[in-house]
């Protein structure tokens, strides 16, 4: 056997029995203490305002470990690192101007996941929650809101405002994980190369980084570091996807699967969107948006019905002002009328009403 060889089976040997309990902290310094006596450094204890934290996957195949990025008050701010039990392969995964408290492993499906968010007075409560998978290289769930309560692969996530229920939701990690990279009958992951929404269960919205809302949105800037996506719909052939974001104000987009790109976006700061219907030909999509105070002083209570054909990029809407009620929207068998029913606040009697769009 070769000299090289054998060092080679060394450092095989070495990686498949290094553990947990090989871990040691000397000089406030982390280190991986190898077979033949050797160090590895892996991170320092502290850092800026901070402790670092490193800990083994499951499988003990890799480690996950923190690092000051330099941001943050006091340079609290962590980057996210992983690398082999022997110090090689160190590859970066994340990094923001807040501490990072929680950082363990889950092996959930046959996958090693990475768990990390800050938490605050040791308790089990944080926000900046997001999930790591292995396997893929990717996040595969990530959120700036608050988790107020967590029962074993579960977590109730929601605003500052713990009172503030109506915003709560629970997420659980084992239902954003994907066996495989493909999207389920039930339209509720969408993908596009590494850029994965997942909705989990009971989870009324999805949030994901302003960067990755950029990737399915195209060119669109959000102005926020976190974009919550509050609606999404697939047409009815599953090439067209309307997505609607909270970027500061609200987005409305639809996104090309087939060609990879966004095809309509429109900026709505004083309104919110409801009751999006796609025609039965998956060419045109019809929504209502409610105005909010500040969109028209005179009459905030403003609805508006919107129908986009998609085909010739035209844009038809009706709008109501004062107080009444615009119900639910349906589509024609040709997709060429849009009904709806209106009524006023003061009758208790309703209308339908048509809007024709046919081929204009």
């Amino acid at each position: 056997m070769s000299p090289y060889s054998l060092a080679l089976l060394m450092v095989l040997v070495q990686t498949l029995v290094l553990t947990a309990s090989d871990l040691v902290v000397e000089n406030r310094r982390y280190y991986i203490l190898l077979s033949d006596s050797t160090k590895v450094f892996i991170t320092p204890l502290h850092e800026g305002a901070g402790q670092n934290l490193v800990v083994f996957s499951p499988d003990s195949s890799h480690l996950a470990y923190t690092r000051t990025c330099g941001y943050g008050f006091e340079a609290e701010g962590r980057a996210v690192y992983i690398c082999k039990p022997d110090g090689t392969g160190r590859t970066f995964i994340f990094r923001q101007p807040f501490h990072i408290g929680k950082l363990y492993w889950e092996q959930i499906q046959g996958k090693s996941i990475l768990v990390f968010y800050n938490n605050s007075g040791g308790v089990d409560v944080g926000k900046n929650f997001r999930v790591y998978d292995l396997m893929n290289r990717h996040l595969v769930f990530e959120t700036a809101g608050y988790i107020w309560d967590r029962q074993g692969l579960c977590f109730q996530l929601g605003s500052e405002d713990y009172s503030d229920s109506a915003k709560t939701k629970t997420v659980c990690i084992d239902t954003c994980i994907a066996s495989e990279m493909l999207e389920p009958d039930d339209g509720s992951t969408y993908v596009k190369g590494d850029s994965v929404l997942n909705r989990c269960d009971n989870a009324d919205s999805v949030l994901l980084t302003a960067q990755s809302l950029i990737t399915i949105l195209g060119n669109a800037k959000p102005d926020a570091q976190m974009a919550e996506i509050t609606d999404a719909l697939l047409s009815p052939n599953r090439k067209m996807l309307c997505l609607v974001a909270n970027i500061g104000h609200n987005l409305i987009g639809v996104y090309d699967r087939a060609k990879a790109e966004s095809i309509y976006r429109e900026n709505s700061p004083f309104t919110t969107q409801r009751d999006f219907v796609w025609s039965g030909d998956s060419k045109k999509i019809a929504y209502i948006l409610e105005f909010g105070d500040g969109y028209d002083y005179r009459n905030p209570d403003s609805n508006m019905v919107v129908v986009l054909n998609l085909e010739t990029n035209r844009r038809f809407t009706k709008t109501y002002r004062g107080n009444h009620t615009i119900l639910d929207l349906h589509w024609s068998p040709d997709s060429d009328t849009l009904l709806y029913e209106f009524k006023p606040d003061w009758s208790s009697f309703s209308e339908i009403k048509p809007i024709i769009v046919g081929e204009n």
